[in-house]
């Protein structure tokens, strides 16, 4: 067991080190010695790149040290994910004759086939090509070799307090960013956007870790709640600083589903029941136009300029155009190239890249087929997380709820804005996928 110990942490060491050269450093040569020294690290053991996968997902806007070697951060440590996984995969090919098709494959092959399949007739092919490599494939074949990985007792508790970590990370780049005055100003409103530029994006990625940091925080092992807490308050913070309506909304179904998966249904009717007065009274308080909400919360509904109302017109631009390319949708990453032909006000936001709904969004990006695959998908995970949730107390039980709980709070704010289709949302997705498989260990 020591020998396993020393063996990971050298491997994990020559990986990051690898890594922060290919990424940093000034100098061709040693940017290749170190993505090179990345390879040999993960074609040893894929799990230290599984690990360093989530914190590095959320920054693959960050510029590389060298700028025409071809990988930024994320996509460099799925591809070394993907060949690790390959090798380990050699070593233990199974006979053909015990291969089965399952449910999870069927609805995977679906997701990955149709949105392979809607790629071959995008207006820009290029660009739907890079797309479901980037968002589609890579993401996908990275959570299989993390399912993998997953199969040896004790990993999950590792990945999940990764996928909080990750966040931890991203919470501190946007305080970090708004002392600096990096924020977006909007309905009197100071609201941070941390590495994305948008504080809506930012939301979309807190709303999916800070459930599994407060799962970890009342249901973990005692060694944990600490530290764990000590992320939620931080995460939970500045998702209240993104001003996102949706996220937080998004937080408060989390915390439902949370409470519900983690045996305390009780606690939850109370709590929905308190937050459905609670949303009642600020309702009425819209509704007279009181000065007490901030400005942002008044202007949501504001037919003119407020982008609840606002979201209404995407909608009906992204289902005509769904209706208009209902097999195969429009490819992906494509949906800004058709949205003008089919939007009734362009000039609200010209260079939309995507109709705010995960229904839509699938359908146009995957087709049909990709749809009905990606639905599949989120259906199994959700329970498979909710059987984890009901076993034994501890690790277990905590990764269970809080992966339940971190996928509703992503289709949540996913029926208002997007679910999936980014580089971040879609590796903490199949990262989250993974953790949930009730064949991993």
């Amino acid at each position: 067991m020591k020998q396993r110990r020393v063996r990971m942490a050298l491997h994990s060491a020559a990986l990051a080190l690898g890594v922060v050269a290919y990424l940093a450093a000034p100098w061709p040569p040693v940017a290749l010695a170190g993505g090179a020294l990345a390879l040999a690290a993960a074609l040893a053991d894929p799990w230290p790149a599984v690990l360093l996968l989530p914190l590095a997902a959320p920054f693959y806007g960050v510029p590389k040290g060298v700028p025409w070697l071809p990988f930024a951060a994320p996509e460099l440590l799925a591809l070394l994910v993907i060949a690790g996984g390959l090798v380990q995969l050699a070593r233990a090919v199974p006979p053909l004759r015990t291969w089965r098709l399952g449910v999870w494959e069927v609805a995977s092959g679906l997701f990955v086939g149709g949105a392979a399949l809607a790629t071959l007739t995008a207006y820009d092919p290029a660009l739907a090509a890079r797309e479901l490599r980037v968002v589609v494939v890579e993401p996908a074949a990275c959570g299989y070799v993390a399912y993998r990985c997953l199969r040896e007792p004790g990993r999950h508790a590792w990945l999940a307090a990764a996928l909080v970590l990750s966040g931890v990370l991203v919470a501190l780049a946007a305080i970090q960013r708004g002392l600096a005055g990096d924020v977006v100003l909007a309905q009197g409103v100071a609201r941070l956007a941390g590495p994305y530029g948008s504080p809506n994006h930012l939301a979309l990625y807190l709303d999916r870790v800070a459930p599994l940091a407060a799962a970890l925080a009342w249901l973990g092992p005692p060694a944990v709640r600490r530290w764990a807490g000590g992320a939620l308050a931080l995460l939970g913070a500045v998702a209240l600083l993104t001003w996102s309506l949706g996220g937080w909304l998004a937080l408060w179904v989390g915390s439902l589903v949370l409470l519900a998966a983690g045996g305390a249904r009780r606690w939850a009717a109370g709590l929905a029941a308190l937050s459905l007065a609670l949303a009642l009274a600020l309702g009425l308080l819209l509704a007279a136009d009181s000065p007490l909400p901030p400005e942002r919360l008044r202007s949501y509904l504001d037919p003119e300029t407020g982008t609840g109302l606002g979201r209404l017109g995407v909608w009906q631009a992204g289902l005509r155009m769904a209706l208009a390319h209902p097999l195969l949708g429009v490819g992906p990453d494509n949906f800004r190239l058709h949205y003008a032909e089919y939007a009734d006000e362009v000039w609200r936001e010209p260079d939309l890249s995507h109709p705010h709904n995960l229904v839509l969004d699938a359908w146009l990006r995957a087709g049909l087929a990709g749809l009905a695959g990606y639905l599949a998908l989120l259906a199994l995970t959700l329970r498979a997380a909710v059987r984890r949730a009901s076993g034994r107390p501890g690790w277990q039980r905590a990764v269970g709820a809080g992966v339940a709980a971190a996928l509703a709070a992503g289709v949540t704010q996913g029926l208002v804005d997007r679910d999936y289709f980014a580089v971040d949302l879609a590796i903490l997705f199949w990262l989250l996928w993974a953790l949930a498989r009730e064949d991993s260990a």
